[in-house]
């Protein structure tokens, strides 16, 4: 499933003795976020995104896994809004997942953790003009 799972919640997934059992440990998991209303920076708890504010800027969901130039793979999340973040750097067009958009760095405002990364439309006919890419293993 497409489930917004960090690494360590994965992990503690595949240890489970029985399937009954990974269900049970993914709705605790499911039920907290629905209950906070928004996702927590892995690294120091502080709050980064409302859970209403995912949605899909493609066609696999709200989640999707995207390959940076070096090799690395990062299961990001798509969010309308963020908050508590900082970010680094310009806006660069290079190797941009979503065609159209330029990146930039972000990193938790309270810890420095990378996030992610902003996205801001280049032209001004473009829909949304700006969103966040999440990685899935920086929020719980």
């Amino acid at each position: 499933a497409n489930l917004p799972l960090g690494t360590s919640v994965r992990v503690r997934l595949l240890s489970a003795r029985t399937a009954a059992d990974r269900l049970r440990m993914v709705a605790r998991h499911m039920q907290r976020i629905i209950d906070s209303r928004c996702w927590l920076c892995s690294a120091c708890s502080a709050p980064v995104c409302h859970f209403g504010d995912v949605f899909a800027m493609n066609a696999e969901g709200y989640m999707s896994p995207y390959v940076n130039p070096h090799g690395f793979v990062h299961e990001t999340l798509t969010f309308r809004t963020v908050r508590g973040v900082m970010f680094a750097g310009s806006a660069h067009t290079e190797d941009s997942w979503f065609p159209g958009y330029a990146w930039t760095i972000m990193h938790c405002g309270r810890c420095f953790e990378h996030l992610g990364w902003k996205f801001t439309a280049c032209e001004g006919d473009m829909i949304p003009d700006k969103f966040f890419g999440v990685r899935a293993s920086a929020i719980v």
